[in-house]
């Protein structure tokens, strides 16, 4: 796999804080340094949300990545898939989408995957847990990222190491999410797993 760089350049440093400061936002300190990592984007209630965490990463000289399907990674579109952060999944061999995430991390040197656990923009009764596995899966820690709408504040909470208790980790991470407030939010998802009526 091609070397991949959680650093940008000045450029875009610039164009991140920019966009921020147009948009009246302020930016918490900067995330816990880590190598790779699994970054949590949560809420999700917004398109404007990606916007929000991509300008918030370039203003730390930070660049997230994104996973998709390798099959969109040939040409002719393969190499802006990847100037956009892309990284391509292996689902051969009867891998899902977790293992060939999490494969993709064990094998990168430097990785930021961003995912929404959210699942949506819409209210969800729970989130998706798949970013959870992927990180115990490669032995990486959640880089605890979040958009605070009603103060305009977005930034990092800090890293939590999967412990393997899912439900004891999720209960931190509803507690650390309770007071963000999305840009809509009454579509923002219940911090709980699927299967338990106790989180959320």
């Amino acid at each position: 796999m091609k070397p991949v760089s959680n650093r940008v350049g000045p450029v875009k440093r610039f164009l991140g804080r920019s966009l921020l400061a147009l948009g009246g936002w302020r930016t918490e300190p900067p995330p816990a340094a880590t190598d790779k990592g699994v970054l949590v984007c949560s809420p999700h209630t917004s398109n404007w949300d990606f916007f929000w965490f991509v300008a918030i990463l370039w203003s730390y000289g930070m660049e997230p990545h994104w996973i998709g399907k390798a099959s969109l990674f040939k040409p002719p579109f393969g190499t802006l898939a990847r100037q956009l952060g892309g990284v391509p999944v292996d689902r051969s061999g009867g891998r899902n989408q977790v293992q060939g995430a999490a494969q993709a991390l064990q094998d990168a040197q430097h990785m930021l995957l961003a995912i929404a656990p959210d699942g949506s923009r819409s209210k969800k009764p729970h989130w998706r847990t798949g970013f959870y596995h992927i990180a115990h899966q490669a032995g990486v820690p959640l880089v605890l990222g979040y958009l605070d709408y009603p103060t305009r504040r977005g930034g990092f909470g800090g890293l939590l190491v999967p412990s393997g208790d899912l439900a004891a980790d999720m209960e931190r991470l509803r507690v650390f999410y309770a007071p963000m407030g999305g840009k809509f939010p009454t579509q923002t998802s219940d911090v709980r797993l699927a299967e338990s009526g106790v989180l959320g």
